[in-house]
This record gives structure tokens, C-alpha cells and sequence, in this order.
């Protein structure tokens, strides 16, 4: 059993009380508590999350409690998406209906709790009568760091190993070479969420710019990243989220080049130069086509 394999390589100390895990897998063990690598970096990642959530509602003098329920069903709601999604793309993994509940032994799609999340959310912010777009600015931030922190563990338990390579910086698992995937997606997260953490301080500040921005990096390096996944006897996969990442990009691009027009035509719309701050500091595009505003 896996649990047994897991635990083949602690260090017992105290009496059997406390242990020091070796096997990537597990993290430590507290008498009959096991925490999971995997589990306390995705715990880590939704705390630091929470925290950007609660210090961005201040700045933007947004309401804390939405911000924490939109949270708290996103997260829910997320691992049931995403355990569905899987469970829809890998049937033949489960014997028995006990087993798709049983998510301690792996298996999510993060990109079904990223849709299941999404659309409740905007069911939740439209019954409240809430701004969509100035709220999945202020939730872009906390998602992107906790997704990069969460694959942190992903890397350090061995999951979603790629196509077998010989780059130095492969992971290798049975003698065999493979590519990080995870930490690709790692690293593109972070790298996102310093851009977002600049341009708010130095770049546009237009709403709804960050949301689409970072829907068009994540879905563009991830259609790179996915070439790279060992997708052998899984056409059926490859296709689908090749197809769904292509659509993402097309549509959040399409927005963002209409809020870059909407900037454009700043100076020549007055009832759009009222809702820009006088502080804006704005960079000089020289994009000279005009476009309809959002």
C-alpha cells in the first residue's frame, strides 16, 4: 500500500511520537497525524493568499467579509472541481465510487476547480451586486501565489513529471530523467506575480487590465508547458487542454487589447478621463487603432 511505502523511510524520534519524514511525500508525523508535503505547501499557499486577499481589501477599501466568503467557496469548491474534472479525464483509474472521494491518494485538474470556483464566484458577486472586474483584480494576486507555492510541493513529492529529457535540471525517478512540470508552472506563477505586484505600483491602472493580463500569460506558458507533459495514450487530453488553453489566450488577449485601446481613447472620452486618478502614472504605448471601450 502506498501509505506503507511512505512510511519505509522515517526517523523515529521521542518513542514513536514524532517523526521526521524522509520520503517526499510526507512532510511529518505527529502520533496518528501524517501532514502531507503536498498538503501543507497548498495550506501554506492559501494562507498567504488570505493574507494579500485581507491587505488588498484595506488598501482598495473593499469589503473583507465578500472577499472572505468569495475565498472560502472558491477553495471548497475548487478541490471538488478539480477531483471531478480528474475523475471525468481518468475513469479507469477508480474501481469503486469510494475511491473518488479518497483525495489523500492524488488526483485533481486544476483547471476544473478553476472553472467550478470562477462561476460560482460570479454567481456570488452578481447576487451581492459587486464589481466583477475590480474584484478578479484584487483575487488575481492571492491566486497566482498560491498556485506558485502549491506546486512547490508538487515538485517535492515527484508529481506531474513530463517527458523524459537529459537536462541537468531533469527529476529523475527510477532511473529515468524527467521534465519538472510543475516546477515550470512554478516559476511562471512567480515571475507572474512580480509582474502583477510591479504594475500595480508602476503600470496601468485600469480595471480588469491585471485579470485578463495574467489569464493571457498563465494560458500562454502553459500551452508551451503542456509539450512538454508525457501525454502517451492520451491524445484525448492533450487536445483538450491544448484547445481549452488556446481559447483562454484568445479571449483574455481580445480584452486586454480593448483595455489598451480604452487607454488610447482616454483623452478624447470624458466620461472615461472621470474614472482615471489624477496620479496614474501612464506608460507611453504608441498604439494608434482605436477600438469600441469595455
Amino acid at each position: 500500500p502506498r501509505f506503507l511505502y511512505d512510511l519505509k523511510n522515517e526517523l523515529w524520534l521521542n518513542g514513536n511520537m514524532f517523526a521526521i519524514i524522509l520520503n517526499p511525500t510526507l512532510t511529518l508525523r505527529v502520533g496518528p497525524l501524517i501532514i502531507y508535503t503536498w498538503g501543507l505547501l497548498v495550506s501554506i499557499g492559501i494562507i498567504l493568499g488570505l493574507t494579500i486577499a485581507w491587505y488588498l481589501s484595506k488598501k482598495e477599501k473593499l469589503n473583507f467579509d465578500h472577499i472572505l466568503n468569495i475565498s472560502l467557496i472558491s477553495i471548497i469548491l475548487g478541490f471538488i472541481g478539480a477531483r471531478l474534472l480528474f475523475i471525468f479525464l481518468e475513469p479507469n483509474l477508480f474501481q469503486n465510487p469510494v475511491e473518488m472521494i479518497r483525495l489523500w491518494d492524488g488526483g485533481l485538474s486544476s483547471y476544473g476547480g478553476l472553472l467550478l470556483a470562477i462561476f460560482v464566484s460570479l454567481i456570488y458577486i452578481k447576487k451581492k451586486k459587486l464589481d466583477a472586474l475590480k474584484y478578479a483584480d484584487l483575487f488575481v494576486l492571492p491566486i497566482t501565489l498560491a498556485f506558485a507555492v502549491a506546486r512547490i510541493g508538487c515538485v517535492i513529492a515527484n508529481e506531474h513529471l513530463g517527458k523524459i529529457t537529459d537536462l541537468s535540471w531533469g527529476i529523475t525517478v527510477n532511473n529515468i530523467t524527467r521534465h519538472p512540470i510543475s516546477a515550470y508552472e512554478s516559476i511562471i506563477l512567480f515571475l507572474l506575480f512580480l509582474i502583477l505586484i510591479i504594475g500595480r505600483k508602476n503600470f496601468i491602472k485600469i480595471k480588469g487590465f491585471s485579470a485578463f493580463f495574467a489569464l493571457t500569460w498563465y494560458s500562454l506558458f502553459r500551452f508551451i508547458i503542456d509539450n512538454f507533459k508525457d501525454f502517451e495514450g492520451k491524445a484525448f487530453n492533450y487536445y483538450a487542454n491544448q484547445i481549452f488553453l488556446l481559447l483562454v489566450f484568445i479571449i483574455s488577449f481580445y480584452f486586454l487589447y480593448k483595455k489598451i485601446m480604452w487607454y488610447n481613447r482616454a483623452d478624447e472620452i470624458t466620461n472615461t478621463k472621470s474614472q482615471i486618478p489624477n496620479n496614474t502614472k501612464w506608460p507611453k504605448l504608441k498604439i494608434q487603432k482605436t477600438f469600441w471601450t469595455f
